[in-house]
């Protein structure tokens, strides 16, 4: 069947799901899809991930980014990859590799490509190479690896191409600021953690500006505060201990740790204790000095030693033997507006490099050459955009032309490979279900599911280290007897792993003709089982209700005549039916097995065409349309067809045989029969017509003369009854019947 479009396209068609659909085979149809009527499309609109296409595919399609690759965007995609190919019918090859040589370079487009490829290859490592696979941008690192910038707003050190200080400077901010990787996989920074850096010398170099007030005209050295502060808690300490006992001088035992403390804490390696000796007091108080020498706490000593070296030498001008407590006081009143100075610090990072570092960052004009970095990194990006194009025209190229076949027609279906929107295998009960689908919305499923006509069966598959994944799968052969929820099979993603699968739900419909052939003998075997099991169960409670019961037996009720007259009516009646009925079927002689078989048909027919009806109604729309799909066709799954979709356990070849000859001893047994019961009714009939003929020839003649001789030989067959009321026959001689009673 051929058609036009708009612009006299000659279209071809194939016949499937129900309809034409339009059949997509050349360049010069992926040249023209965007005039072909959107009222042929099999579908116009589906989600871009949860189907069985390269993921990346999908993304170049979906052009928005709205999660849905439309009718539009694919049209633009084979407009856009017509534009940039040579030939365009490489798209229907399908294949990995892409013939760099086919990039069209007369288009500008194109030439940039072309230059992006070569260098791709250059970066790959096959400067010869003219081909391109799917596999090469698995890793784009590896095309990045080589490229100072690429267009990602990082700078890495391989930006400052050999200058070590800016690398150095490069790495110090990664280490204040934080780093980001970058698409050669390295890690870099990016203009925000530039502009943190700065910020935080210009909060440094603030706060050194502040004045620090000085000590007697000497300025008090950081390092000497620093050292002042270490101790500053524990010569406190000291002093309020030297006080107490300057209060009582009995309290000497109370200020000092007891010989017993000392010992318990010994008692166990130093190593072990030392956090308790740093609690004890820096030395033992004997007064209202402190000795800085040899009887401090030796915990302490490193410390206190610091602070005589500095802080007492900048106080004093000289290292002190020992501290009295105005002296003390003293350090403190000097050190009060330098502590005030230190309180205000910025609570930065970059203090972690020193001042001199930061001083010498400061004076360069490293921050004019990260800018120029940062500007090259951004004129990098139409190489990269170059790069990304190559990448897309190589997937395209092997995934285009499977996109088609799932998206302007269902042909990859209906030609029994997977489609795009099956997900995998469902094996359960000696069958494996072939089309299977993702259910991500279950509420929608519910909804549309039991308008697609299709035995359904919704299992939630779970696997060790992954999240669990709904699915729904289609039964089209075999039987629903064993089909139940609860019942579990095992799940084969389209990537081979196995998941556990467990039927949650089903959606009843017809599965097949032969199905419906057996389905009124099997309702009719289960409702007699069940009217049995009610019964002895009832039963069964009236013996228990008996036994249980203390009460005296009641009289049995007696049963009304009447009822007695009318079951037994009833019975009579279905049993006359009945044995006319065999009656009619054993005198059609030797076809019988053909009366047998009408039998048959008439109870199991109507089921057949009712399912016969149903199962060609069946249709893949709805559950596509529950899936996020915009279906624009007819999806019938015919019963041909359906009966592709599920594959039972194979019968083994002897029992094809057993089968066989049961059959054919069936047939003979029957046909026999059949034989025979005509025979004897032949034998029977000859028999009786023989008998009857001179009887029949009498009252033939009888019967000739009229009325008065009919009358008169009802009278003489009453006379020859009363005759032979009064004159009994021997015994064993029937009484020969006159031609009257045999016209009668």
């Amino acid at each position: 069947m051929k058609g036009k479009s708009e612009e006299a396209r000659e279209w071809k068609f194939f016949n499937a799901g129900g309809n034409c659909q339009v059949l997509i085979e050349n360049s010069g149809d992926l040249a023209n899809i965007g005039s072909l009527d959107k009222k042929l499309w099999a579908a116009l609109s589906c989600p871009s991930s949860g189907l069985a296409i390269d993921p990346q595919t999908l993304a170049f399609l979906d052009a928005d980014s709205d999660g849905f690759i439309r009718h539009d965007e694919l049209a633009a995609a084979c407009e856009w990859i017509c534009k940039m190919l040579k030939d365009a019918g490489s798209v229907f090859d399908g294949s990995d590799s892409f013939d760099v040589g086919n990039i069209n370079a007369d288009t500008p487009d194109g030439k940039k490509a072309a230059g992006a490829a070569r260098r791709i290859l250059e970066c790959l490592g096959r400067p010869e190479g003219r081909t391109l696979c799917v596999s090469d941008f698995a890793d784009r690192t590896k095309i990045y690896a080589a490229t100072a910038f690429n267009a990602d707003g990082v700078i890495t050190a391989a930006s400052a191409q050999g200058d070590e200080k800016l690398a150095a400077l490069i790495g110090d901010i990664a280490s204040v600021s934080g780093s980001k990787p970058d698409r050669s996989g390295a890690e870099g920074i990016d203009a925000a953690a530039v502009e943190d850096f700065y910020a935080q010398i210009s909060a440094w170099q603030e706060w050194k500006a502040l004045p620090r007030e000085s000590f007697e005209g000497r300025s008090l050295s950081e390092a000497a505060f620093e050292a002042f502060r270490k101790v500053e808690e524990k010569i406190d300490d000291y002093f309020t201990r030297a006080q107490l006992l300057k209060f009582d001088s009995d309290a000497l035992e109370s200020v000092n740790p007891s010989p017993e403390r000392l010992a318990e804490i010994l008692s166990n390696p130093v190593s072990e204790g030392a956090a308790q000796l740093e609690r004890l007091p820096v030395s033992r108080v004997t007064g209202m000095s402190l000795e800085l020498g040899d009887n401090i706490n030796p915990m302490w000593s490193a410390f206190v030693a610091e602070f005589n070296s500095t802080a007492v030498a900048e106080v004093f001008g000289r290292a002190c033997g020992s501290l009295t407590f105005a002296d003390w006081r003293k350090i403190k009143a000097a050190y009060a507006g330098y502590a005030a100075w230190a309180e205000r610090r910025p609570k930065v990072k970059i203090c972690e490099l020193g001042e001199d570092r930061i001083a010498e960052i400061s004076a360069s004009d490293f921050r004019r050459k990260l800018s120029e970095l940062f500007e090259r990194e951004s004129a990098a990006a139409p190489d990269i955009e170059n790069i990304g194009n190559v990448e897309k025209l190589v997937r395209l190229n092997a995934n285009l032309a499977e996109v088609l076949e799932n998206f302007v027609n269902f042909k990859r279906f209906y030609d029994g490979a997977p489609a795009a929107f099956q997900c995998g295998k469902l094996y359960v009960d000696r069958r494996v279900c072939e089309f299977c689908v993702r259910v991500d919305d279950a509420k929608k499923h519910e909804l549309f599911a039991p308008f697609s006509g299709i035995y359904l069966l919704y299992c939630t598959c779970r696997r060790a280290g992954q999240p669990d994944m709904s699915i729904a799968a289609a039964v089209t052969a075999g039987d629903c007897d064993n089909l139940m929820v609860g019942r579990n099979g095992v799940f084969y993603d389209r990537d081979g792993r196995d998941w556990q699968a467990t039927v949650t739900a089903i959606v009843s419909n017809p599965i097949s003709v032969g199905q419906a052939f057996f389905s009124p003998y099997k309702r009719l075997l289960k409702w007699v089982t069940e009217q049995i099991s009610k019964r002895a169960a009832l039963a069964d409670k009236s013996v228990d209700e008996s036994l249980t019961s203390a009460e005296a037996p009641k009289a049995a009720k007696k049963i009304d005549v009447g009822t007695v007259a009318a079951l037994g009516v009833a019975v009579s009646g279905f049993t006359a039916v009945f044995g006319i009925l065999l009656d009619r079927i054993f005198s059609l002689g030797m076809w019988l097995p053909v009366g047998i078989l009408g039998v048959v048909l008439a109870i199991s027919l109507p089921s057949m065409i009712i399912a016969g009806m149903k199962l060609r109604m069946r249709n893949l729309a709805p559950l596509l349309d529950a899936n996020g799909w915009a279906v624009n066709t007819k999806a019938k799954i015919s019963i041909s067809f359906g009966s592709r979709l599920t594959n039972l356990a194979p019968v083994p070849s002897s029992s094809k045989y057993w089968i066989a000859a049961v059959l054919i001893l069936s047939l003979a047994l029957g046909i026999g029969a059949a034989l025979c019961v005509s025979m004897t009714g032949r034998q029977a009939d000859s028999k009786q017509a023989g008998g009857n003929l001179p009887a029949q020839a009498c009252a033939s003649g009888k019967v000739s003369a009229g009325a008065p001789a009919k009358d008169s030989a009802g009278a003489s067959a009453r006379a020859a009854e009363k005759a032979s009321e009064k004159t009994p026959a021997t015994a064993g001689t029937p009484a020969p019947a006159s031609g009257a009673q045999a016209a009668k």
